[in-house]
C-alpha cells in the first residue's frame, strides 16, 4: 500500500473514532437533558428549606386518603426534615407534566405514620422554573412512594401516576396500589376500595399476592376500562423441612372497575373478588 492510501485510513479510522465519540457524547447531554432536577420542585412545595434540610411546614399538605367514619385529618404542621425524592414524566390533557413523591420526616409529631409527610405533588415547566399545580400528602402506611409500574395510562393523552403504601413484618406483608390523577386541578385517587394485596406464611404455608393496574382501550379522550390483575401463589411445605415445597397452587383473577363520570371504584360483593376471598380461604388464609 502506497504511504498515502495509508494516510488515508489512517485519517479515516480517526475520523470514525471521532464521530464516535462525539455522538456518545451527545447521547450522554440528552440523557443529562431529559432527566428533572429535583431540589427547584422540593423548594417549590417546601420554601424556606434549609441547608441541612430542615424546613418548618407551616401550611399542611391536604391528605389525600381519609379514614371514613373518623376525625379528619388535618394534615402536618411543624419542622420537618427532607430524606428523598423521585420524579416521573407525565402527560396531563396532551401536556407534559412533572410528577414528584418527597417524602420528609415528621419531627414534631411522632403519631404520623412511620413518622413521615409524603407529598405527591403536579407541576408544569416553563423553561427550568417549575410552576405547582397541587400536591398532597399520600401516606398511608409505613413505607410511601412510586409503585415500581408508576405510570398509568387511563386516557388517551393522559396518565395517572401509581402510588404503592405497604408494611411487612417477620410474616405478613400489605400493600395498596392507588392510582392518583389531577382531575379538574387537583389531585385525586382515581379508584376507592383498591383491593390491598397480602402476602402471608405460616408454620407449613405461604401465599403470596402480585398486582398490577390493568388499561383496556377507549375511543377518544373518555377514560379506559380499567382492572386490577392479582395472581396468587399458595405454597405447603414439609413438616420436617421448611424449604421443601410439597405443593403449589397458583391462580389470576382479574377485578374490574367500575367507572362512575371522572373516578372508578370496585364492586366488593362482586364474583371476581369473592372468587380471589374463596381460593385465598381454601389455601388456609383470611383476606384483610
Amino acid at each position: 500500500m502506497r504511504l498515502c492510501e495509508k494516510l488515508l485510513c489512517i485519517l479515516m479510522a480517526v475520523t470514525t473514532l471521532l464521530f464516535q465519540n462525539s455522538s456518545t457524547s451527545i447521547a450522554i447531554e440528552s440523557k443529562k437533558a431529559s432527566e428533572v432536577a429535583t431540589d427547584p420542585l422540593v423548594r417549590c412545595i417546601t420554601p424556606g428549606i434549609a441547608f441541612k434540610n430542615t424546613v418548618e411546614i407551616r401550611k399542611p399538605f391536604r391528605v389525600l386518603y381519609q379514614t371514613p367514619g373518623e376525625p379528619l385529618d388535618p394534615g402536618y404542621i411543624g419542622k420537618a426534615e427532607f430524606v428523598n425524592a423521585s420524579v416521573e414524566k407525565i402527560l396531563v390533557g396532551g401536556q407534559p407534566v412533572i410528577a414528584l413523591v418527597a417524602t420528609y420526616t415528621a419531627l414534631e409529631d411522632n403519631s404520623r405514620i412511620g413518622g413521615q409527610v409524603v407529598v405527591l405533588a403536579f407541576f408544569r415547566m416553563h423553561g427550568r422554573k417549575p410552576s405547582l399545580i397541587d400536591a398532597v400528602d399520600i401516606s398511608t402506611d409505613r413505607f410511601c412512594g412510586f409503585s415500581t409500574e408508576p405510570v398509568l395510562h387511563y386516557k388517551n393523552g393522559t396518565d395517572a401516576v401509581v402510588v404503592e403504601n405497604s408494611h411487612f413484618n417477620s410474616s405478613e406483608n400489605f400493600c395498596i396500589l392507588t392510582p392518583v390523577a389531577l382531575v379538574d386541578g387537583r389531585l385525586i385517587s382515581l379508584c376507592n376500595e383498591v383491593p390491598i394485596l397480602y402476602n402471608a406464611k405460616g408454620a407449613r404455608i405461604s401465599m403470596v399476592e402480585q398486582g398490577r393496574l390493568v388499561v383496556g382501550v377507549a375511543p377518544g379522550l373518555q377514560p379506559k376500562p380499567l382492572s386490577m390483575s392479582i395472581r396468587v401463589i399458595c405454597k405447603t411445605f414439609d413438616e420436617n423441612d421448611g424449604d421443601k415445597v410439597l405443593s403449589t397452587h397458583r391462580k389470576t383473577f382479574t377485578i374490574p372497575f367500575k367507572l362512575h363520570g371522572k373516578t372508578y371504584s370496585v364492586n366488593s360483593k362482586g364474583k371476581e373478588l369473592a372468587a380471589l376471598n374463596d381460593f385465598v380461604k381454601k389455601n388456609g388464609f383470611d383476606t384483610p
